[in-house]
């Protein structure tokens, strides 16, 4: 059985409502600083989005998974040098994109 909302009989009514004006929602204060500072903003723009090295060991990662994928996938041979070929290209694609110096 629903019940009945209890309601707030002691409600202030508003009676100095003025609207704003549309300078007013405006900020008269110029921005001279790039909104991000940091190595993000400041980094020079590459093509590549990874260092050289980087790239490399996502390409090897990449083709060792592709090359040791299919075997690995086939559920007849169980576990075999295949699984830890996809296992060695994952760790290299995690090593890829580890943080550190470049």
């Amino acid at each position: 059985m629903p019940q009945t909302q209890d309601t707030d009989e002691n409600v202030e009514p508003v009676d100095d409502f003025a609207p704003m004006t549309a300078d007013m929602h405006l900020s008269v204060a110029e921005r001279t600083a790039p909104a991000i500072v940091g190595p993000i903003a400041t980094d020079r723009r590459r093509l590549w989005p990874l260092e050289p090295w980087r790239m490399a060991f996502v390409v090897v990662a990449l083709l060792g998974a592709a090359v040791c994928g299919p075997p690995a996938a086939d559920p007849s041979t169980g576990f075999n040098g295949a699984d830890l070929g996809v296992l060695i290209s994952l760790a290299i694609l995690v090593a890829a994109f580890i943080p550190g110096k470049d």
